[in-house]
């Protein structure tokens, strides 16, 4: 969790993008990440900007589903 972000999915979901493109990252912790993001996709909080909550959801449904197309099985498979 970042400290502009009540949500745990939006880091998680950066943190998937950053280590599938690392060569020896056990895909393990890959599927995991893909099966908490799977489990809460509905639950945004809002960010706090400032000093008020702001809801971007285009920005943080385009990470969520980058990290869930890195994931997919079929990438799995193939190997990135």
């Amino acid at each position: 969790m970042d400290k502009w972000n009540l949500s745990p999915y939006y880091p998680t979901a950066h943190a998937i993008i950053a280590l599938a493109d690392l060569d020896n990252v056990d895909r393990r912790a890959l599927i995991r990440g893909r099966e908490g993001l799977l489990a809460h996709i509905d639950a945004m909080p809002p960010m706090w900007m400032s000093k008020c909550l702001y809801a971007p959801i285009r920005m943080a449904e385009s990470a969520l589903y980058s990290a869930l197309i890195l994931t997919s099985p079929y990438q799995l498979k193939k190997g990135f």
